[in-house]
């Protein structure tokens, strides 16, 4: 179907997030696409655990992927590990995807394909919540599938110090929308298919975001140890709903 797929993957210090993240999309999609070889741009950004636990998510990316590429940020920045892995993608569409996502739906890839053969077709978004159907929507960093033209377009005038999502929404990047179109994955008012599972890490360390609305940024309340341990029961109920697609029909 692809050939080869460019997988781009922002993540954090979060080593049991990051392989339960991989682990479930390749269940549910990227061992659905026949003769397609995978490779992982991964972005670490120095945030929230251990930065001994770096090479630890290199080597977790290997697991699930025939080539890896690994950047390792001085600095964290959301915008700037967008930049740099959309700027370093190669492949027609790309799969956009942070650390802290499960797949809870088999993908059909028929129906998929479909989906990308719209001429102005730029995303191809994999909802965390019912999708539309009679108001158009809009661009979102939820798992996507994003046509690289699109990408390449959004590079030229993207700003590393700005919310990727809102540049592209409502700031200096809105003008693309009147070119590109931007779709959810499956039919019309079908239940979400992805599961933030970023929220519960963010409760346990009592994680609050800023009211910036051009570049939010997180502190985090619990300064003690970071223990993911304390997210088995979480993980294990994740790792339930990925399997559970097994008995249900693909999307």
């Amino acid at each position: 179907m692809f050939g080869q797929l460019d997988v781009t993957v922002t993540a954090t210090l979060r080593p049991a997030l990051l392989e339960l993240t991989l682990w479930a999309f390749r269940r549910n999609f990227f061992s659905r696409l026949a003769d397609t070889r995978i490779r992982i741009l991964l972005n670490i950004d120095p945030l929230w655990g251990d930065p001994a636990d770096a090479p630890k998510l290199g080597e977790i990316a290997r697991a699930y992927a025939d080539e890896v590429l690994v950047h390792t940020a001085d600095t964290p920045g959301f915008g700037e590990a967008v930049r740099w892995l959309w700027s370093r993608s190669e492949t027609s569409w790309i799969f956009h995807l942070e650390d802290d996502w499960i797949l809870t739906r088999r993908i059909d890839v028929e129906r998929l394909a479909e989906e990308m053969a719209r001429p102005k077709a730029a995303q191809i978004r994999f909802n965390r919540r019912r999708n539309h159907f009679f108001r158009r929507p809009r661009f979102s960093l939820n798992p996507c599938l994003l046509r690289r033209a699109f990408v390449l377009e959004a590079l030229a005038g993207f700003d590393p110090k700005k919310d990727p999502e809102k540049q592209i929404l409502r700031g200096q990047l809105r003008p693309l929308e009147r070119k590109w179109r931007y779709y959810e994955h499956g039919p019309a008012f079908h239940d979400a298919i992805v599961v933030d599972t970023g929220r519960q890490w963010r409760d346990m360390l009592e994680i609050t975001r800023s009211a910036d609305k051009i570049l939010p940024t997180w502190t985090r309340g619990n300064g003690g140890p970071i223990d993911e341990t304390k997210l088995a029961p979480d993980i294990a109920s994740w790792r339930a709903a990925v399997e559970a697609a097994d008995n249900l029909r693909p999307v």
